[in-house]
């Protein structure tokens, strides 16, 4: 065989090995549910049925932390609102929103948005559980 048939005979077969991983369209994964909320001073903990990948952010003015959990909703039982009244959290809002996908034409899908109300600055570290994911909340520290 000449080397010009050998390259596009393997040229042929790893198109064939691509395309054939990719028969038939992704499987969706059904919306995790949140079913309780820890909240204390320094610690946030979300339960729900599966691990979350939440995002979170920070405004200013008045200080909150933005927590939104994706292809998520929420369970009956868990508390829409509550004061925690500790240093550095002071109550909290949780609420169902829909989420559409930047420059895509899908459907909306559901999403949980938690607002925390801070008393002042903060740092925060994500972590995903097997049950759901936590955040620890540290507050910043001045130097002198």
């Amino acid at each position: 065989m000449r080397p010009g048939k050998i390259g596009a005979i393997m040229g042929l077969g790893l198109w064939l090995l691509v395309h054939s991983c990719q028969v038939g369209e992704p499987e969706e994964i059904p919306p995790a549910t949140i079913n309780n909320l820890e909240i204390a001073d320094q610690e946030i903990k979300i339960y729900a049925d599966r691990a979350l990948t939440p995002g979170a952010f920070i405004l200013y003015k008045p200080v909150r932390l933005i927590i939104t959990v994706n292809n998520c909703e929420l369970g009956k039982k868990v508390a829409r609102e509550g004061e925690v009244g500790g240093e550095l959290i002071r109550s909290y809002q949780v609420e169902e929103v829909k989420s559409k996908p930047v420059g895509k034409e899908e459907e909306e899908k559901k999403a949980v948005r938690v607002t925390i109300f801070l008393n002042q600055n903060i740092t925060y570290q994500i972590s995903s559980t097997d049950f759901g994911a936590v955040l620890k909340l540290e507050k910043i520290k001045r130097k002198e």
